[in-house]
């Protein structure tokens, strides 16, 4: 066994071990700290200043200042654990994303997701069933629980339990139809 008296400096010329070539070291290296002076980035499982070949296990906090890069599953928690993913950031998809969870959502704060603020979304939204639980009244065709900018098909029957107003022409049919106003009050 040899043993070495190093500083653990962060330079590797003014170290007391120096190695001018490449080092194989069959066994396991134990060190206070390691330092990687090579900035080679990374541009796939196999290139950048640190590669692994085998996992990589570790106990402590992990802090990346570029790129996140997952080439495969990604998992939070085991068997075993239950794990959260953090974000203070924005995190795009790219590819479609998938919710195995199956929780019914009884509320807002219940379901297989749960968002706290609002939700923006492009495109269309495909649902079983939609509950709205604001019950801020309406008294105007820009107020109310569930307002809607453009129109509004519905291919069911439609109940109102309150005031319908009509802020407009009020059509029943179409020019093609016939249709009739019933009233049992």
């Amino acid at each position: 066994h040899t043993r070495f008296k190093c500083d653990w400096s962060s330079d590797v010329c003014s170290s007391d071990l120096q190695v001018a070539g490449g080092a194989g070291i069959v066994g396991n290296v134990y060190a206070g700290q390691i330092f990687v002076q090579n900035t080679t980035a990374t541009i796939s499982n196999s290139t950048g200043a640190v590669v692994v070949q085998g996992g990589l296990a570790v106990k402590g906090n992990t802090w990346i200042s570029g790129v996140f890069t997952v080439d495969g599953d990604f998992q939070v928690g085991n068997q075993n654990t239950s794990g959260n993913v953090y974000n203070t950031g924005v995190v795009t998809f790219s590819q479609p994303t998938y919710f195995t969870n199956t929780s019914a959502s009884t509320s807002n704060s219940t379901g297989a997701i749960i968002v706290s603020g609002g939700a923006g979304i492009k495109g269309n939204v495909y649902a079983g069933q939609i509950f709205v639980q604001n019950t801020t009244a309406t008294i105007s065709n820009s107020t109310g629980a569930l307002v809607v900018q453009g129109g509004l098909a519905v291919k069911g029957n439609t109940w109102v339990s309150g005031v319908f107003t009509v802020d407009g022409d009020f059509q029943v049919g179409n020019q093609n139809t016939s249709g009739n106003v019933y009233n049992t009050g």
